[in-house]
């Protein structure tokens, strides 16, 4: 069974080999090079000579270190610019890896989206809360201060900006402000991973 590890464990051998294969081809490009050099020099050196045996064998060895430096030069060319593995392979691979990945971060998301429902019994719970203070502040405007309006003022006669329309209490800090936001959290994810 293909895992996440064997895929990477692939991709790195296939990485690895075509970067040994890269270093062998230069290795043998500068061989190439180095023989094409001396052959002309033997070429020059049989000239001054004139020795037509040693010119052709110069010569010849000038033709394959040439053939050489070409075959060289094309498979470097191959081993940079061409694709490691064929079209289908390739896109195997990538369905594989991602299928593998979702089902890896749905373990992840799983145990979170229980916190993320705990959470949200909490806030819940802090909203009723909320909803306690509110109504006491309610009584508080209508029934003990009897709506009388320098109850609502400062002592320098300022009107309190939150008394404006009646006392009410609005948590500064309140986790059922983010109810929505990861109710829609859950709901995306439960919809994207079929559960």
């Amino acid at each position: 069974m293909e895992t996440l590890q064997s895929i990477e464990n692939k991709i790195n051998k296939l990485i690895e080999q075509n970067q040994k294969d890269i270093t062998q081809a230069e290795a043998e490009l500068a061989k190439s090079f180095q023989a094409i050099e001396k052959a002309n020099e033997e070429i020059l050196a049989a000239q001054k000579e004139i020795n037509s045996e040693k010119y052709t064998k110069a010569k010849t060895d000038l033709w394959t270190a040439e053939r050489s430096k070409e075959f060289y030069e094309e498979r470097l060319r191959m081993l940079t610019k061409e694709p490691l593995m064929e079209y289908a392979e390739f896109h195997e691979m990538v369905n594989n890896l991602e299928r593998l990945a979702d089902e890896e971060q749905r373990a992840y998301f799983e145990p979170l989206a229980r916190q993320i429902e705990e959470t949200l019994k909490i806030g819940d719970e802090a909203y009723q809360k909320a909803q306690k203070a509110d109504t006491l502040m309610k009584k508080l405007d209508k029934d003990i201060s009897k709506g009388v309006d320098r109850f609502r003022r400062s002592p320098d006669g300022g009107i309190y900006s939150h008394f404006m329309n009646g006392l009410s209490y609005q948590p500064r800090y309140a986790v059922y402000h983010e109810e929505d936001g990861l109710r829609e959290l859950i709901k995306r994810y439960k919809k994207t991973a079929d559960i």
